[in-house]
């Protein structure tokens, strides 16, 4: 329901059919094969911006006809009040409505009012239609408009330009923050796997005899692939080179059987699926195996002592630790498990699956345009697993 308010002094609410009615003008793509054809795919809604567009010569139907400085307004979901207003005349799906420019009305003081949260909630609780629901302009013509006189509606835009100007300004600077604390991480990670983080606490105990008697009973083995990572690296001395088989075991999760459903109430068995295992934890809404679906499937669970790491999906290669809560829980075949470590912290093991040496590994075992690693491979080759003990 639209909500009013006191208006400051000189502006006026008129409705929206008062203010504007669409756009009637029609065109023949034959008439004019250079015009360019934008459709509701083409308006980028958050930047009120066309981001691209097609050509009416691939047209073959009647389209609307469109201005330089018109407000486009997109009137089908899932495209519903996407708003825009063009730098060039064209033409447009019929999906769209055209309000033309008018001499009392600031065409982009319209575009950003159409913008506003509750013009989107009212369209969208005023459309119709069962798969492609649509807002009929019979609806949205009698939705409240607040109008300023035009030389206010004027300063309106300006000063919202300049806001939005320094909202992108700052996006972008977060972006590059992001992209500096990913690289960050990344060192981080790099520096402690291979001995740098640690190396001013190893000459201040330069004294101590490190227990060295389990690392001294792990073999590499020759691997052509641990050749040229051992060759990249200068380890300290106290350190060694090993493969994930070395240390632990390799076990996968298990798949639900045909015809089972998870639930979203708890029925005492947790079952993670790769969308948790972020971050080196467990994150999101966690659904649950009813008894029969547990049954089946009981020995495929996690250990808060063992380490977690995807091995399908858009995420592959993330790695981490389950919390005590979830100690027991079971686990989706799209990730595996190392279990039954020794020599190895099982947070270290962890925290080197997310450095950079084991995920170009990762990335290099993986098949097929969505990745999945082949028969977990990844964990063949031979990971820098084990510091100073």
């Amino acid at each position: 329901m639209q909500q009013k308010s006191e208006l400051p002094e000189g502006w006026k609410s008129v409705s929206l059919g008062e203010l504007v009615q669409p756009s009637k003008e029609k065109i023949e793509p034959s008439e004019n094969p250079n015009l360019k054809y934008v459709g509701l795919e083409h308006i980028e809604s958050h930047k009120c911006q066309i981001k691209g567009y097609g050509f009416s010569v691939d047209i073959k139907s009647t389209k609307t006809m469109f201005h330089r400085g018109d407000v486009l307004y997109g009137k089908l979901r899932p495209y519903l009040n996407k708003v825009c207003v063009p730098n060039f005349d064209g033409v447009c799906s019929t999906d769209i409505l055209v309000f033309n420019a008018t001499s009392n009305l600031n065409n982009y003081y319209l575009m950003r009012f159409l913008s506003t949260p509750n013009v989107v909630d009212y369209a969208s609780n005023n459309s119709s239609g069962v798969q492609l629901p649509r807002i009929n302009f019979q609806k949205l013509s009698s939705y409240t408009v607040p109008l300023p006189p035009l030389s206010e509606q004027h300063r309106i835009v300006s000063a919202i330009e300049a806001l939005f100007a320094r909202l992108d300004a700052t996006n972008e600077k977060l972006d590059r923050v992001q992209e500096i604390l990913k690289k960050f991480r990344e060192s981080v990670l790099a520096a402690a796997c291979e001995g740098r983080l640690t190396e001013v606490w190893r000459e201040e105990n330069q004294g101590i005899e490190f227990k060295v008697d389990i690392l001294d009973s792990i073999d590499l083995g020759s691997s052509v692939d641990s050749e040229v990572i051992i060759d990249e690296f200068n380890l300290p001395d106290t350190w060694k080179w090993t493969t994930v088989d070395s240390i632990g075991h390799v076990k996968g999760g298990k798949r639900l059987q045909k015809g089972s459903n998870l639930v979203n109430y708890d029925t005492s068995y947790p079952y993670l699926r790769a969308g948790n295992l972020k971050n080196g934890t467990v994150e999101g809404e966690i659904l649950y195996l009813q008894q029969n679906d547990y049954n089946q499937i009981s020995k495929y669970t996690i250990s808060s002592s063992d380490v977690y790491i995807t091995i399908v999906g858009a995420c592959i290669g993330d790695s981490g630790i389950v919390p005590e809560e979830y100690d027991g829980a079971n686990l989706t075949e799209n990730a595996a498990k190392v279990c039954d470590l020794h020599g190895v912290f099982n947070q270290y093991l962890a925290l080197v699956f997310r450095s950079k040496i084991i995920q170009d590994q990762i990335q290099n075992q993986t098949a097929g345009g969505h990745p999945t690693l082949k028969d977990g491979v990844c964990f063949g080759p031979p990971a820098r697993l084990l510091g100073d003990r």
